[in-house]
């Protein structure tokens, strides 16, 4: 680490404010402007290492490519915020290289976070969240309208300043909703991990398509982080609901509205309900209209001081405490004391033409190679484990945030995560997935191909895509499962069972309605049907045909039968006597005629 009075052109170092993975963030002072700053510096633990004259090298050869992409990248972020001007968004103030690597300037303040906040106070009222609010949604207004998405608004990104103003931070999941920033001249598209925030990031997050989000999707993370104040619950994820809605057709989100009705007005609380719709297209398409609904005007951006009790008494500068709120490592600065650092969140592969994010190797079971969160995510309140680990119990840790001191400008910078966390958390969800696609085999081997309800092969490969919707054995599965319904069809036709046959095929189209197999299917059904019917003809003919033949043959029989008794008759009465009793041959006519 660079020791202190090293000067980075302007900025003279004091003091180290933390280390994690992917680098170092610094104390210094700003010798041109005489202001306290946070410095971060690009320093990948796992492959790099400062050199004696002070750069910054790969540790090995091999490395270089990862050193110099993170690099970019770290440099693309800062780029990122320094775009913003505007006193509810984190300021960046400059990046330059210098070392063989990069260094970020930004602001340095006073003040915790919300999340803090919330572990205390539990709710906040609407007076309180209004003057957190409006702020907060003038910020967003101008951010998405130069093209960026946050992508990661929750209560442990909002920090709240002193004076009781809110500050948008951590932007590391940034990213432009347009195409304006377009792949650099031979840069090919890469694959990264994105950051999820479970209960606070909406289900257009959980996928690869990332045109699918905008002003929305950080409109939904920001009435989530509502949800929380009013209601003292993290909402249920995004990715969960879901489930409920494929399973049960019906959304398993309780409205706030019914939760805290009559403590907040109803204006506010069906704002908040509707930001929260489970579409995207459902939602306020725009900050401007979200405001609107909540009575709010733009230029109505008050402050209002948080209360006293909210904030820790003076301390020693000398010693910042940034405990880890949930049950991960915990974190303690004192002095140069160096830091371990925290879990992060539940993550997701997505392509993304200009990504923010490190790219790292991690072997999994399967020898999958995924690219993992880099350096470049600017955290200055903690509790990345917030969504994962909400109300784990714990009452002697506590969020990390700030302690006044006598300088009027300072600010506590987080650090990052560990890259074997985040790893750890990527290799876990290949597991599952592997399992699943066992289970799923095993159920189309026994014809579990749609039920029971719970255990059924295409439940499992809709699980599968929940975690990785472009996992192709899945979608390959689900193909799979309608190509089965194909084949019973045609073994119901062999057994002339054409109805059930039938509803197998639509059963298939349901499942995979592009597959090529069901035009010939349905064609074959058609020809049975027709084979049928000419069947039932012929042999209605034939069963005719051999009616009238009987009939033929009775009438025949009738007459050839007639004709006898008439000759015999005739034969018996000429030659009978006049005077005689009745012959034998008489009686038997008689008895006849």
């Amino acid at each position: 680490m660079l020791q202190a009075g090293y000067e980075l052109h302007w900025y003279r170092i004091e003091s180290v404010l933390g280390k994690g993975a992917f680098g170092i963030t610094y104390l210094a002072h700003d010798v041109n402007l005489d202001r306290q700053v946070a410095i971060k510096e690009y320093l990948p633990g796992d492959f790099a290492i400062r050199k004696d004259d002070l750069t910054v090298q790969p540790t090995t050869y091999g490395r270089k490519e990862d050193f110099v992409w993170g690099l970019k990248r770290f440099i693309s972020e800062a780029k990122i915020l320094t775009k913003f001007e505007h006193p509810n968004l984190v300021r960046v103030f400059n990046v330059f290289e210098m070392n063989n690597t990069a260094y970020m300037v930004m602001n340095y303040e006073v003040g915790k976070s919300l999340q803090q906040i919330l572990k205390s106070r539990k709710t906040l009222t609407e007076a309180e969240l209004t003057k957190i609010i409006i702020p907060l949604l003038s910020g967003l207004e101008v951010m998405h309208e130069k093209g960026f998405v946050h992508r990661d608004i929750k209560p442990g990104n909002i920090f709240i300043r002193a004076d009781g103003s809110p500050v948008l931070l951590d932007f590391g999941s940034a990213r432009q909703t347009r195409g304006e920033r377009g792949q650099e001249a031979g840069e090919a598209q890469d694959t990264v991990t994105t950051l999820v925030s479970p209960g606070y990031a909406p289900i257009e997050q959980y996928g690869s398509k990332s045109n699918r989000q905008g002003p929305w999707t950080d409109i939904y993370g920001l009435a989530a982080t509502l949800y929380k104040t009013v209601t003292g619950k993290m909402p249920i994820a995004a990715v969960d609901r879901s489930e409920t809605i494929i399973h049960d057709q019906k959304d398993c989100y309780i409205p706030v509205s019914k939760i805290a009705e009559g403590r907040y007005t109803e204006q506010f609380l069906a704002a908040i309900d509707h930001a929260m719709a489970f579409k995207a297209d459902e939602r306020p398409q725009d900050v401007v209209k979200w405001r609107t609904e909540f009575g709010f005007f733009e230029d109505d951006i008050p402050t209002m001081p948080v209360p006293d009790s909210q904030f820790p008494p003076d301390s020693d500068a000398a010693t910042v405490k940034l405990d880890q709120t949930q049950d991960a490592a915990t974190i303690k600065l004192a002095n140069d004391t160096e830091a371990e650092t925290e879990k992060v969140d539940t993550f997701v592969n997505v392509v993304v033409s200009k990504p923010v994010y490190l790219q790292a190797k991690w072997m999994a079971s399967a020898a999958v190679v995924i690219i993992i969160m880099a350096f470049g995510v600017i955290n200055f309140s903690g509790d990345k484990d917030d969504g994962a680990r909400e109300d784990s119990g714990s009452e002697d840790k506590v969020a990390p945030i700030i302690e006044e001191t006598s300088e009027p400008e300072q600010v506590v910078v987080e650090e990052l995560s560990e890259l074997e966390e985040s790893a750890a958390l990527i290799a876990e969800e290949q597991t599952r997935i592997e399992e699943l696609l066992i289970l799923a085999e095993e159920d189309i081997a026994a014809l579990r191909l749609t039920s029971p309800a719970e255990n059924n092969a295409l439940n499992k490969y809709l699980s599968i895509l929940m975690i990785d919707e472009n996992n192709a054995e899945a979608n390959e599965g689900i193909r799979s499962v309608s190509d089965k319904y194909i084949s019973l069809a045609y073994g119901a036709m062999k057994s002339s069972n054409l109805k059930t046959a039938g509803k197998y095929i639509e059963k298939a189209k349901r499942i995979y309605s592009d597959s090529d197999k069901i035009a010939p299917a349905r064609s074959a059904l058609q020809a049975k049907y027709a084979e049928q019917k000419t069947t039932e003809t012929e042999a209605e003919l034939v069963a005719e045909k051999s009616s009238e033949e009987t009939q033929q043959a009775a009438d025949v029989e009738e007459e050839e039968s007639g004709g006898f008794w008439d000759g015999l008759k005739k034969w018996n009465e000429e030659n009978k006597y006049t005077e005689h009793e009745e012959s034998e041959s008489e009686k038997i006519i008689n008895k006849h005629f």
